[in-house]
């Protein structure tokens, strides 16, 4: 990743530590919202394996590999859990919301990092006894 690229993944990985680790006024959300921001880079990383696989074989064309590898099952899942956390912890829910809006926006392209962010902060945030 580059420079430009490595800023936008240092800031959602603070913003995700600043959330586990929490705040006296908003509390905190549990690790396993890490958990899920890695079930979610890792659905897409398959993903997106299995159609690079696909236009090797001649199955798919290129022209096809954006779309097969975005609008896919890593993209319903990502809105469906980060919302359901959204819900339950509702003094998060903007961060939480701006989190899973920015994995499906072209621009941002998070969720090609997304794996480096959930690993980054699930070791950052790791207790003494782990």
């Amino acid at each position: 990743m580059g420079w430009g690229e490595f800023e936008k993944v240092q800031a959602r990985f603070q913003q995700v530590c600043q959330m586990v680790q929490g705040d006296p006024q908003r509390g905190k959300v549990p690790r396993a919202f890490i958990t899920r921001l890695a079930q979610i880079a890792a659905l897409y990383q398959r993903n997106a394996a299995y159609v690079r696989q696909q236009i090797r074989t001649g199955r798919v064309n290129t022209a096809q590999e954006h779309d097969l590898t975005f609008y896919a099952r890593w993209l319903w899942r990502n809105f469906y859990h980060l919302t359901r956390f959204s819900e339950r912890h509702k003094e998060w829910r903007t961060e939480i919301e701006q989190i899973r809006d920015s994995l499906r926006s072209e621009p941002d392209r998070l969720i090609h990092h997304l794996h480096v962010v959930a690993r980054w902060a699930e070791l950052y945030t790791r207790s003494k006894e782990e």
